[in-house]
């Protein structure tokens, strides 16, 4: 018992020594820390055997500990270098949106005719420049959320909203690229749908980069329908779809890898 209390001695393996048959002193010795016991009379042969099993057993033991240290060393090394790769996101996403924001205003600042008359072409490239700062905008979003969403980090704002309130949302953004590329835009929402229980700017992200893509992806003159209907579990379904050539099966087999 003293052996195993004292810090210095704690990890040294003990083997008892004790009469045939005293089965509450093996229990005792056991309880405070005892590895094995040897019930005189013994052979040198068996002590030697219990001897070699107690030694393999604290190197193993010994091994699993550093083993543990090592683990713990490096989870801490992993969550400072998650932190830093948060950090460096943030603040690139900062650098890529002052600069976004500047171009946007001024853009919009020409298309209103603030600085004077503007042509009905330069109004359509003014719409190309702030439609592809939309795009950046919305991309270093993504990035965020994925570098977020990997740390661990990534905090959501869940409350309820009806699909037309989040349709809404997104319909400026889809309707103005719609309307660039020559595609037909439609809605399409079941009646008495129930609420939705999400996190409203990250669904319309979701949404928007779907819409966007199919229209990126559809002929001109196609249609592009944003749906939302009941599903069998009871939740509800949203989605796009489009009339672009979609994706061979050998394509959809490694679109996620």
């Amino acid at each position: 018992h003293t052996i195993k209390q004292a810090e210095d001695t704690c990890g040294i393996p003990v083997i008892m020594v004790t009469a045939l048959g005293d089965e509450q002193d093996v229990l005792r010795g056991l309880k405070v820390g005892a590895t094995d016991y040897v019930a005189k009379p013994f052979s040198a042969q068996v002590v030697r055997a219990r001897v070699r099993a107690a030694l393999r057993s604290k190197l193993a033991h010994d091994e699993v500990a550093q083993l543990a240290l090592q683990v713990s060393a490096k989870n801490r090394k992993l969550a400072q270098f998650a932190d830093t790769a948060e950090r460096f996101i943030d603040d690139v996403s900062h650098d890529f949106r002052s600069p976004l924001a500047v171009i946007q205003e001024f853009a919009l600042i020409v298309a209103d005719g603030l600085d004077g008359p503007v042509t009905a072409k330069q109004k359509e490239h003014l719409a190309i420049i702030t439609g592809a700062v939309e795009d950046l905008t919305r991309m270093v979003d993504d990035l965020l959320d994925s570098s977020k969403l990997r740390a661990g980090s990534l905090r959501v704002d869940r409350q309820r909203h009806s699909v037309e309130e989040i349709f809404n949302s997104v319909g400026p953004i889809i309707t103005s690229k719609a309307r660039r590329r020559g595609i037909k835009l439609k809605e399409s929402i079941e009646p008495g749908l129930a609420e939705v229980f999400a996190d409203n700017d990250r669904a319309a992200r979701v949404i928007v980069n779907l819409a966007v893509n199919a229209i990126k992806f559809s002929p001109k003159g196609a249609e592009v329908t944003l749906w939302a209907k009941h599903h069998e579990t009871g939740d509800v379904e949203i989605g796009v779809t489009d009339q672009g050539r979609g994706m061979s099966p050998e394509e959809l087999d490694v679109i996620f890898d």
